[in-house]
């Protein structure tokens, strides 16, 4: 059994091999907002519980793991932007898959013909919930399309020109 899991990637210890993630790290928090009350204490209105949070390290040896390809493995990860299941002890840690958004490689030893021997990798992640949108600022109300300045507007802004010349 797995010690640990994310997606595909399974932390296990055997004979052969010894793969583990060490210094786990969670956070959860509330998304609040502090409101000012006239001649009192603040109000604190809660918003919701913001995304759980989750780091831990893993430290690749040469003997048990091919370390370049580790860290090649969990930098493609996070750059295909693929959210996955993450459990521990065979049981999920949220109904929510969770985002790889870092990984940094540190401690690294390279031997001979540049083999990697050793590193420590650094990762991030953050639950995801559903996938959000790029807002765009000047987007208006669906149906309605941006027309531009009005006639007035235009006249408007060209007598304000005038005047500053």
């Amino acid at each position: 059994m797995s010690l640990a899991t994310f997606g595909t990637k399974a932390f296990t210890v055997s004979n052969k091999k010894i793969y583990t993630l060490d210094e786990l790290a969670f956070s959860q928090s509330l998304n609040t907002e502090t409101q000012e009350v006239e001649g009192g204490k603040p109000s604190t209105y809660i918003k919701g519980v913001n995304l759980i949070t989750l780091s831990f390290s893993i430290n690749l040896d040469a003997r048990f793991v091919d370390v370049k390809a580790e860290i090649d493995w969990w930098n493609k990860k996070m750059l295909s932007q693929v959210p996955e299941i993450f459990t521990i002890g065979g049981k999920v840690i949220s109904k929510n898959r969770f985002l790889l958004k870092s990984v940094s490689t540190s401690d690294t030893i390279i031997g001979k013909n540049g083999r990697f021997l050793k590193a420590k990798l650094d990762l991030q992640f953050e639950e995801f919930a559903s996938k959000g949108y790029k807002k765009d600022a000047t987007s208006k109300k669906k149906g309605k399309k941006d027309k531009g300045m009005s006639a007035a507007d235009i006249k408007a802004l060209e007598e304000a020109m005038k005047n500053v010349n």
